[in-house]
């Protein structure tokens, strides 16, 4: 997975993921919703052919909430595994 960053101002940031998935997609999405200073978290692929996600983030501290939001992903993630490797 490949991130370049298309825009980032005070409220605002703008980038773009190669080699992600709508599941990828959906889980950030939803971490970044969680954030009561997140007013808008949102992604856009142009077309299924295309290997290029656009992710919009609207927020207090954009770079701050999306670093909150990969945190939260991880946390989960490691409790999954733990789950995972019980059964």
């Amino acid at each position: 997975m490949e991130i370049k960053f298309v825009k980032q101002e005070k409220n605002e940031m703008v980038f773009e993921i190669t080699g992600a998935t709508h599941a990828f997609c959906n889980i950030l999405k939803e971490a970044l919703t969680q954030n009561p200073e997140v007013t808008i978290a949102s992604y856009r692929i142009s077309h299924p052919f295309v290997d290029k996600i656009t992710f919009l983030i609207e927020a207090k501290e954009p770079k701050k909430a999306l670093k909150n939001a990969i945190s939260s992903i991880r946390k989960t993630n490691e409790a999954f595994k733990k789950i995972a490797k019980d059964i």
